[in-house]
């Protein structure tokens, strides 16, 4: 890859992951604050242990967090009843939180069984939406 500057999420965990791809829709959507850097070759691929259940809940929590302070509120995620309150003005369904947490879990995992290859932000997104929906549920969010 040549030198060319590209413009970066300052806190885009996306390219933080691929530093290759361009701002991702919801980056530019939302305007996320941009930064040029200089892509590098990547590294060479290391072979590396399996993660852990642990270690997938404790980087989707550091995930939800960052998305938190990036589009929401320092403490944490709380777009998605907003989110359900517009889609059902607009279709006149009677969506609740929690049923649309599960459809943006059955989204990423839709995403994760494309290809054959694993796809971690998929994966990652899909734990943090089950925490999400777990949530909803226990506040009062609704089946």
């Amino acid at each position: 890859m040549d030198a060319t500057v590209l413009n970066k999420c300052a806190s885009c965990v996306h390219h933080d992951q691929d530093p290759f791809e361009s701002p991702c829709a919801p980056c530019i959507a939302w305007g996320g604050q941009m930064k040029n850097y200089t892509p590098k070759s990547p590294p060479p691929a290391q072979p590396t242990a399996p993660r852990t259940a642990p270690e997938f809940l404790r980087s989707a929590a550091d995930i939800m967090d960052e998305r938190g302070r990036t589009y929401d509120q320092p403490t944490g995620e709380r777009s998605m009843v907003r989110t359900v309150t517009a889609f059902n003005a607009i279709t006149g369904q009677d969506m609740t939180e929690a049923q649309a947490w599960l459809f943006m879990q059955v989204l990423k995992d839709t995403r994760q069984w494309q290809k054959a290859t694993y796809h971690q932000d998929s994966a990652e997104d899909c734990i943090a939406y089950a925490a999400l929906k777990a949530e909803a549920l226990a506040s009062g969010g609704g089946k």
